[in-house]
């Protein structure tokens, strides 16, 4: 894609989103008038291919990021239980003979047996864990147990262990962060939605109370060890917290490159349609997306790459999330709906769903004229399948792409004067 620079209309940014790679140019140059030699330059700095070549490419990219590495991802629910009661939270709307349990001893040896026969089968180089929830704190016999035998497994058979963790904050103190620390915790995220008084409206406490300052506490306890992504979920009308949140982040010093600051739209669960629903429209979200990442990057916060591609996790092989009760999926958006379950930890075998997941296709005609086609390839499997277009359901998203991916390229890429 070629991207016009925003302080030099002499310049212009080619890009190549499946690459990754990036040049800058003169804006009178074209492919035409480039040199056979310059042509081969930009072939080499995998800026442009051949028209015959790219959908090869394309299929290659896509087969080898599916099945071609020895790593293995998995997400570990340990608890259906939350000690917060966010006014958003999907969980909110889950039918009451769902209890908040926690994911027994039992069913967690099942797991780790599982996993260790999978990981030996698969000679798997690298495992990413990931402690996920409900709150995945309030239940820290199964992280104990989780993380000593996988810290073990993993040293004994040097495998390299990547240790993840998604938070709310709240229950984060030194001893379990040094708990954390010896199965290699290497991220965590956190959620703060903006100001202490939009924060405390949304994601309140069991006993009614705000939860912000807690929160904060928790994401001190974690930012001195590791790096951290702050998320701020936001609606229209609490834009205005964003800029507050950014300014008391900074006020304790995480304004760097280990604190990655990221917006999402405030999505809710919709019953009737067994989906998560937007507040935003995509031109919305773009703004929003775009705005708050200069701000952020103007202030020395991260931001995330969004280029960094990846094939959608719900048809990789080697990517897992294992429920309370022990069932098994390829994406944690899919967890809960037993129908999209691949099997469970007492079995060695996966179901049909897996097989149909990991070699599914959501692409069209259409998605090959694309230029965003490297970051979306069909879209995401379990929003395709809640909405019940199939496994091969295609997603485009390419509205929202369009009035992000090219300033995102500016942003990233050092040609935005906007900020």
């Amino acid at each position: 894609m070629i991207v016009p620079s925003s302080g030099n209309p002499s310049e212009m940014i080619v890009f190549n989103l499946l690459s990754g790679a990036a040049v800058t140019l003169p804006t009178r140059v074209t492919l035409q008038s480039l040199r056979s030699e310059q042509t081969l330059d930009l072939m080499r700095l995998n800026i442009v291919t051949l028209d015959d070549d790219e959908k090869h490419l394309v299929d290659y990219w896509t087969r080898r990021n599916r099945h071609g590495h020895l790593s293995t991802s998995v997400i570990v629910f340990t608890t259906r239980s939350c000690n917060l009661r966010c006014t958003y939270c999907y969980q909110r709307e889950e039918p009451s003979s769902i209890s908040e349990a926690n994911m027994e001893p039992e069913i967690c040896r099942g797991f780790l047996d599982w996993l260790t026969t999978y990981l030996l089968a698969k000679k798997t180089s690298s495992v990413h864990l990931t402690f996920y929830g409900g709150e995945p704190l309030l239940n820290m016999e199964c992280v104990n147990q989780v993380g000593e035998y996988m810290v073990r497994f993993c040293g004994s058979r040097n495998i390299k262990l990547y240790t993840y963790l998604v938070t709310n904050g709240t229950l984060v103190n030194e001893q379990i962060m040094l708990k954390l620390l010896d199965y290699n915790l290497c991220q965590a995220q956190v959620t703060i939605d903006g100001s202490e008084q939009v924060h405390d409206s949304r994601r309140i406490s069991k006993d009614g109370s705000g939860s912000y300052t807690d929160t904060l506490r928790g994401l001190m306890h974690l930012s001195h060890r590791v790096p951290v992504v702050v998320r701020c979920n936001v609606e229209l009308s609490t834009l205005e917290a964003v800029d507050d949140l950014l300014a008391r982040l900074g006020s304790l010093g995480l304004a760097n490159e280990r604190t990655i600051f990221s917006v999402a739209d405030t999505c809710r669960w919709v019953p009737e349609d067994s989906r998560l629903v937007g507040s935003m429209t995509p031109q919305e979200l773009a703004r929003l997306i775009l705005e708050t990442s200069r701000k952020a990057r103007m202030l020395g916060f991260g931001i995330r790459n969004p280029f960094k591609l990846s094939s959608c996790f719900g048809t990789r092989e080697g990517s897992f999330a294992v429920d309370i009760d022990g069932y098994l999926y390829t994406c944690s958006q899919m967890a809960g709906f037993p129908e999209l379950s691949i099997g469970s930890v007492n079995s060695r075998y996966f179901t049909e769903v897996y097989y149909r997941l990991v070699t599914s296709d959501a692409l069209r005609q259409m998605c090959f004229t694309c230029t965003y086609l490297p970051l979306c390839m069909g879209g995401c499997r379990a929003e395709a399948l809640h909405a019940g277009l199939g496994f091969n359901g295609n997603i485009c998203r390419r509205d929202y792409y369009e009035h992000v991916i090219p300033q995102m390229v500016r942003l990233v890429y050092g040609f935005d004067h906007t900020a």
